[in-house]
């Protein structure tokens, strides 16, 4: 499993994850829709020259992980005093096939 992110060509990248979902209105438009209480960074990236950037998510093969929710977000750096784009949220549910 993976996800691509899409961001101005060589722009940096935070990936966020979350256990819970919220809906936190930041101004300018921006929104967080993770769950402050279980934010975590997943990492940092770098689009490629056409913008995008491949982020592996490998799922373990562990049946105790079935219908776990995790929820995404990703922004893009921006410089001191600039508005930080956000991407809208992604929910996945950890199923088996």
């Amino acid at each position: 499993f993976g996800m691509s992110l899409g961001a101005a060509p060589g722009a940096g990248l935070a990936l966020f994850a979350s256990l819970g979902e919220a809906s936190v209105n930041l101004g300018n438009g921006c929104t967080q829709y993770l769950d402050s209480q279980s934010l975590a960074t997943h990492g940092f990236y770098v689009a490629d020259g056409a913008g995008s950037a491949s982020v592996p998510l490998p799922i373990p093969a562990n049946p105790a992980l079935e219908g776990l929710y995790l929820h995404w977000q990703a922004a893009q750096l921006a410089p001191a005093g600039a508005t930080m784009p956000l991407s809208n949220g992604l929910r996945i549910r950890i199923a088996t096939l």
